[in-house]
């Protein structure tokens, strides 16, 4: 019989680094997103949507 390969086993702070790290990417992508959508709104409705009455 093939002997089973070990497996790696992280560590609780490796694994809530790696959390964290991935969270913080998502945020981030997430941001850029909504600042994209905001310019693209902006730019469909033209300058004319900062002179509008209230």
């Amino acid at each position: 019989m093939a002997a089973k390969p070990e497996q790696v086993q992280t560590s609780d702070e490796a694994l809530k680094a790696s959390r964290r790290k991935r969270s913080i990417a998502l945020a981030i992508a997430l941001g850029v997103v909504a600042i994209v959508f905001y310019a693209l709104t902006l730019v469909k409705l033209g300058p004319a949507v900062f002179d509008r009455g209230l």
